[in-house]
């Protein structure tokens, strides 16, 4: 019988660096060994495209700088990686790495017939809670949208991907299909 092309998964990120041990060594080059065909959509300076280690970095270039508009920087940088994620032959699974770039699989869900999975490296509605220099009001909005956002990624999405256990459980209470967990322990 004849091989089959490799399964291609494409990892995207607007925020984390681009050669962070849970996202690129742990996952991306994990894959790669595997026989997957694995790109890595991701702020990477002046680097430009490059494959390192088997996975295929498509550059966003650099990071905007956080201050004035934050949302509008952000939403760019989201739309520049909806871009650069398409490139290429067609995704077999798409894995988003930060809560921002859930509307994105909301989008990719409904036009790409793709897998969709959510990688939440800590419990964020927690952690908006936690934003002790916001008002309280702001602080409790923020928790309760970003809530609501992972609800609808565990509901929607075919996979999540939590850090630990307590966050699996958090996503497993909101109706996620499939939760797995992959601790940030040294390499």
């Amino acid at each position: 019988c004849c091989m089959s092309d490799p399964l291609k998964a494409v990892h995207i990120s607007t925020v984390r660096p681009p050669m962070e041990v849970r996202v690129f060594h742990h996952e991306c080059v994990y894959l790669a060994r595997e026989g997957f065909d694995v790109e890595l959509v991701i702020h990477n300076g002046d680097g430009g495209d490059e494959t390192v280690e088997g996975v295929t970095i498509r550059s966003l270039g650099h990071r905007a700088k956080q201050r004035g508009l934050l949302f509008m920087s952000r939403l760019k940088a989201v739309l520049r990686a909806a871009k650069r994620a398409q490139e290429g032959a067609p995704v077999d699974i798409f894995q988003l790495h930060d809560p921002e770039l859930i509307p994105l699989g909301w989008w990719l869900k409904l036009t790409t017939k793709s897998k969709v999975i959510y990688d939440s490296a800590e419990n964020y509605t927690a952690y908006m809670k936690q934003k002790y220099f916001l008002p309280a009001p702001v602080r409790a909005i923020l928790a309760f949208c970003m809530g609501t956002l992972e609800t609808t990624a565990a509901r929607w999405f075919d996979a999540i991907v939590t850090a630990d256990q307590g966050t699996s459980d958090i996503f497993i209470q909101r109706g996620a299909r499939e939760v797995v967990t992959v601790h940030n322990f040294p390499v």
